[in-house]
């Protein structure tokens, strides 16, 4: 037999064109269970569920539970409705006398009601009539135009007062200005 070309180098130190033969693994048959791989690697068993499939499949059965309550709830309603008009027959005749004391009552309101419109409506036409008669009447002609002439002359006065009191108190601002201003000397004029 030939002989396996060996390495010329260590195992990290490789040389281009120099083949490093591994060992083949072998591989059990499929049919024995003791294999190494088959120890440290379990196959899966079954499905798997993630965390999202099992809130979903929770959701589920609660929304099942609630709408089956929700059925026993009405189912419940119903027959307490049906049980109390068991227990309470109501004849023809107390129903009518019912019907026909609510009836004469709702009569006397429209009427009192009716009524209380009557007269808003009168009251309103004569209102309206009033008005009517005051503009159609003619309006006084002023007697004296001399008071709206007072309104006037009275309003002058007052703008005249005002503007003397404000010319008073700009000339005294002015005076007072006046001697609290320094003097300038003739060479120290607004210089920039």
């Amino acid at each position: 037999m030939a002989k396996s070309k060996q390495p010329s180098a260590k195992m990290g130190d490789t040389i281009d064109g120099d083949a490093v033969e591994k060992p083949a693994r072998q591989t059990a048959p499929p049919h024995a269970s003791t294999s190494k791989d088959s120890q440290t690697e379990p196959s899966p068993r079954g499905p798997s569920y993630s965390a999202s499939s099992l809130i979903a499949l929770a959701a589920l059965a609660l929304s099942v539970f609630a709408v089956g309550l929700a059925g026993f709830i009405i189912w419940q309603q119903r027959q307490n409705t049906a049980d109390i008009a068991t227990l309470m027959p109501v004849s023809n005749s107390d129903a009518g006398e019912l019907a026909d004391i609510a009836n004469s009552d709702l009569v006397d309101r429209l009427a009192a009601l009716e009524s209380q419109l009557a007269t808003d409506r009168q009251s309103q036409q004569s209102a309206l009539e009033a008005l009517q008669g005051q503009m159609a009447a003619p309006s006084p002609t002023p007697n004296d135009n001399s008071q709206n002439n007072d309104f006037r002359s009275d309003a002058k006065a007052d703008i005249a007062t005002i503007r003397n009191d404000m010319d008073q108190r700009f000339a005294a601002l002015e005076a007072a200005l006046a001697s609290q201003a320094l003097p300038v000397k003739a060479g120290e004029g607004c210089q920039r």
